[in-house]
């Protein structure tokens, strides 16, 4: 007895060691991987306050001096007030175009069944894996005369996030109980405000997870307003990166201050944001 009772805890020794071995090695893949991740940031940061012959060397990663005056560099430019304004503009109208047209079109498919309703259900989904056609897109803007606009930036932007917005929705409407719409029914709501005043307000785990999402997107965006804006007054911020390189400099010290300055409203709204996103995500997809 006393013998299988010993080798008994020896097991449960030997286990407890391998579970602790397990976990200490998961965490070194983890750190690493880690490492890996953030290395290019902090080299971003801290070439920000390199000079330029120094950023541009790439051969240390702390800077000999501090240059502090990068960012005041930076925020002097005469181009970057109208930049903030397009970029603000875009992010902002899109966003709450896609967020307002997503819900409604949700709450339909969700509560409707009907053959039409999921066909327009799987016609959004084809849209998450379908790619963005420029060529097409860009004939359709010309013949709409939405070309190097705005507007038509906007419109395509929110073209383009409206299938995941819709997945995201209908799935987190989905598993709200059916039962809150009877109810309101009986109390004389009709379909508007059932929407507006029951279902409305319990979106906003989802709004704050398509919004944090649809920012991070339009706000750092590259390839759309090269495409769709020819005009440099109505370029967007990431846009101005190309006052900083040309074909004969390399300004790698100001384009390192100028991506921080861009990234920092996106960082900061998913700070305060965070615990909505990730509740709203996980609700959406699961629910879904």
């Amino acid at each position: 007895m006393t013998t299988d009772t010993s080798s008994g805890a020896a097991r449960n020794g030997l286990a407890r060691l391998a579970k602790g071995k397990g976990k200490l090695l998961l965490e070194i893949v983890l750190a690493v991987a880690a490492f890996f991740y953030f290395f290019p940031i902090l080299m971003m940061i801290l070439g920000s306050f390199k000079s330029s012959m120094e950023a541009a060397s790439f051969n240390k990663l702390w800077p000999e001096v501090w240059e502090f005056g990068n960012f005041r560099q930076v925020l002097s430019g005469d181009r970057i007030l109208q930049a903030l304004r397009n970029s603000v503009f875009i992010s902002f109208l899109s966003i709450f175009l896609t967020i307002v047209l997503a819900a409604i079109a949700s709450f339909v498919m969700a509560r409707r069944k009907s053959g039409f309703s999921s066909g327009a259900y799987f016609l959004f989904i084809a849209g998450l894996v379908a790619p963005l056609m420029y060529i097409p897109t860009i004939k359709t803007l010309q013949f709409l005369s939405l070309m190097n606009t705005l507007t038509g930036l906007i419109l395509v932007v929110v073209a383009t996030n409206l299938p995941f917005a819709v997945f995201l929705f209908t799935g987190f409407i989905k598993g709200i109980p059916r039962e809150l719409d009877e109810s309101a029914f009986v109390d004389g709501f009709g379909t508007t405000r059932i929407f507006l005043h029951i279902i409305l307000p319990l979106l906003t785990p989802v709004v704050t997870t398509q919004a944090i999402l649809s920012l991070v997107g339009v706000w750092n965006d590259l390839s759309m307003p090269l495409f769709f804006l020819n005009d440099s007054s109505k370029w967007t911020l990431p846009m101005l990166v190309y006052n900083f390189i040309s074909q004969y400099v390399r300004n790698w010290n100001l384009v390192y201050a100028f991506l921080i300055i861009v990234s920092l409203p996106v960082v900061v709204l998913f700070i305060f944001g965070q615990k909505h996103f990730v509740s709203g995500l996980m609700s959406g997809a699961v629910k879904g």
